[in-house]
């Protein structure tokens, strides 16, 4: 992440493939594989993204639990790995209220066994920035995704796209969104999809329309009452 650009927070769970040095995703950031490139129209094959609520049974693709914060147990199938991307990224909304403890935990979670350090070392100093500018609670970050793509990678491996839409909110900064299209490379290891590598890019971001944007004092007061969607 670059120094927080001081008004900008980007999602907590990004990590570049190259940092985590995964063979065969190494795109640039900036580059991404031609195969996921985001475009501005509904993708063919693209399936609505679903709800992080823990289910049971054996129709249901997952979680079936929650591991130090993050929703885990998901079927060995497409549609288990589509379910742990979409939580992935929803995750993003509890990271930015986590502890360094906390946080360290949930990636831990999440993570292959050979990316698992590399994505600590990720968001700790992520934290450490945005602490520096945003005390713990004085910074929100409301994900909804919208859409996913799944690719078969290999054996075991699966390759799913989320794009999503978060709301940052904090202290001294105007409510802004946020369109992005998360990467996940996922394998099968102990047991659940865990994250090998991760990558992200800005947008496809829509016309924003003709609705005037409101000012924080606005959203506060039109939001007062609600509650996170589950």
């Amino acid at each position: 992440m670059s120094p927080l650009v001081r008004r900008r927070v980007v999602p907590l769970v990004m990590a570049t493939t190259a940092a985590l040095g995964v063979a065969g995703c190494g795109q640039p950031r900036s580059q991404p594989a031609a195969s996921s490139s985001p475009t501005s129209a509904p993708l063919d094959g693209v399936a609505l993204a679903g709800q992080s609520s823990v289910l049971s049974g054996p129709d249901h693709p997952g979680p079936t639990a929650v591991v130090d914060g993050v929703p885990m147990g998901y079927r060995q199938d497409r549609a288990g790995a589509i379910a742990a991307a979409v939580n992935f990224a929803r995750l993003n909304e509890a990271l930015v209220a986590m502890s360094e403890e906390q946080a360290a935990a949930a990636r831990r979670a999440m993570a292959a066994e050979n990316a698992s350090e590399v994505l600590v070392e990720d968001i700790l100093a992520q934290l450490g920035e945005f602490r520096g500018a945003w005390p713990n609670g004085e910074l929100s970050y409301r994900v909804a995704p919208l859409a996913v793509r799944a690719q078969e990678a290999g054996p075991e491996v699966m390759r799913v796209d989320v794009w999503f839409v978060g709301v940052v909110a904090g202290r001294d900064l105007p409510t802004y969104e946020e369109w992005i299209t998360e990467s996940y490379r996922l394998v099968w290891e102990r047991g659940d999809w865990r994250v090998a590598a991760l990558s992200e890019v800005s947008g496809p971001r829509p016309d924003p329309g003709y609705q005037d944007p409101a000012s924080p004092a606005e959203v506060s007061a039109l939001l007062a009452g609600f509650e996170a969607v589950p």
